[in-house]
């Protein structure tokens, strides 16, 4: 798939920052054209819904929620846009009410009927499903390091928001009004993280992967993957499990295939 100038029904985005998943099957892609288009694999038609999204500004980020309702993230802004009535709300940082937290949207995730963002300017915020905040968490509160990153968020086996940060995994507790680490996980670096239908919790860290089993309130080592077995001296950014539990995991050396009832490892390199 590309974009082409002269081919309406080809990608708004030369470069696809986001995608997400679609309830009824689609792909949702947004990237550096400030489009978002909803690709059909089964076809390979895409249907192109907005464009610009933010004017110049490149898209980073899209989550659908469970009522259907598109979620974007921009350098600028956070929008939500409902596909049904082609409606689009807009949120930007120093709002009187709800305003949106500073800097570009670096990560997003709608868990447990909240949707979460994270940029690294403004720290992290929930809101409710109509876009109301909910609980803002500037860095150094809430469990949120001063100096603490996050590269992804998931929703974790309890079905709250799991951070895949630089100094290791952290989940919010409801209980503790908090994230807490997620005992079992080291503290260092986590470049993203995946949930497998099976319950498998990948970790992508420098060199290898890890794979865990959720257990007596913490994670357990299952497995994992490191240069004895062929997988590269690289951090993973993007990391997907299929239906089998065979992992796909995008790098800078490529991608790698993990597949771990042979624990066979194959790289499609660049």
């Amino acid at each position: 798939l590309a974009r082409l100038e002269d081919d309406p029904g080809s990608l708004r985005n030369s470069s696809v920052l986001g995608m997400a998943p679609s309830a009824d099957g689609g792909i949702w892609m947004v990237g550096s054209h400030s489009a978002l288009d909803r690709l059909r694999p089964s076809t390979g038609e895409v249907e192109h819904h907005l464009s610009p999204v933010d004017g110049n500004n490149w898209v980073l980020d899209v989550v659908e929620d469970p009522r259907g309702q598109v979620w974007i993230g921009s350098r600028s802004a956070l929008l939500r846009y409902t596909p049904a009535t082609r409606a689009v709300r807009r949120w930007e940082p120093g709002q009187a009410r709800d305003a949106a937290l500073p800097g570009p949207v670096d990560a997003m995730a709608v868990c447990d009927q909240h949707l979460w963002v994270y940029t690294e300017v403004g720290g992290l915020q929930q809101r409710d499903l109509d876009g109301g905040v909910t609980r803002s968490i500037p860095f150094g509160e809430g469990g949120l390091g001063s100096d603490q990153r996050v590269s992804v968020i998931r929703c974790g086996l309890d079905g709250q928001p799991w951070l895949a940060t630089s100094t290791g995994l952290a989940r919010w507790v409801p209980g503790s009004d908090r994230f807490e680490p997620v005992r079992g996980v080291a503290p260092e670096a986590i470049h993203t993280l995946q949930v497998s239908r099976a319950g498998i919790v990948w970790l992508s860290l420098m060199g290898r992967l890890e794979q865990y089993v959720w257990k007596d309130d913490r994670l357990q080592l299952v497995d994992r993957v490191d240069a004895s077995r062929g997988y590269p001296g690289v951090a993973a950014g993007g990391l997907e499990v299929d239906a089998n539990g065979v992992a796909w995991a995008s790098s800078a050396r490529g991608l790698i295939r993990v597949d771990p009832a042979n624990r066979a490892v194959r790289l499609y390199g660049v």
